[in-house]
């Protein structure tokens, strides 16, 4: 599973995203992250 987190930073469009290999967890735009989820899911 991917963890997103939608917290104090989306207001200004940033979200977390965390895969279980990750160490920590990456700050991506709402762009970033649509090509993210495209990516990954095909």
């Amino acid at each position: 599973p991917i963890r997103i987190t939608i917290g104090k930073k989306a207001a200004d469009g940033i979200v977390e995203v965390k895969r279980p290999t990750d160490a920590k967890a990456t700050e991506m735009s709402i762009d970033e992250l649509d090509k993210f989820v495209n990516q990954e899911l095909g």
